[in-house]
């Protein structure tokens, strides 16, 4: 091909790395392959003055994405202060109401915690989360991960094993 087409150049990476940078950007260059996009009309890489200027837009987007980062992660850190989900899967064993603004949006699943409860409690006995996810599976207890994908919940084994590690569980 000749051309790669992007959408913008912060989606070739998203890092500043100059190592990084020549990997991406160096084989193209020397297979003689432009870059454009919808913003960007077709740049020839062996040029020096594009590279710069390829090299510029990429930083100004590292920049940019820095920022987004930044912001993103102090709103996740502000929710988590005032105890509200930050973010990902809610825990096996909880809900949360959507549009909760503080903790209060946290309560307990009961049918679920117990199944949590009785996995601390084998575990704490000396049985092995292999063994108590075998056990969950032969009972017929629906993984917690239920999804189209796993109607049932899935496996059982990788899932103890995050929650007996988790420090979710241990009030943390």
């Amino acid at each position: 091909f000749d051309v790669l087409w992007v959408a913008d150049l912060d989606r070739i990476t998203r890092s500043n790395d100059w190592g990084e940078l020549g990997q991406i950007f160096g084989p193209l260059q020397k297979a003689g392959i432009k870059l454009a996009g919808p913003n960007l009309p077709p740049i020839e890489l062996g040029n020096t003055m594009n590279m710069m200027q390829i090299m510029f837009r990429v930083g100004i987007a590292y920049e940019d994405n820095m920022k987004r980062m930044e912001r993103f992660q102090i709103g996740k850190r502000t929710a988590a202060q005032k105890g509200c989900h930050a973010q990902g899967t809610i825990p096996f064993g909880l809900t949360w109401r959507k549009g909760a603004r503080d903790a209060s949006g946290w309560s307990i699943d009961e049918p679920k915690a117990a199944i949590v409860r009785e996995a601390y409690s084998r575990a704490r006995g000396g049985e092995s989360g292999y063994m108590i996810a075998k056990d969950f599976e032969a009972r017929g207890i629906p993984g917690p991960q239920v999804n189209g994908k796993h109607p049932n919940g899935g496996s059982w084994t990788d899932a103890i094993i995050r929650i007996l590690r988790s420090p979710i569980y241990r009030g943390l």
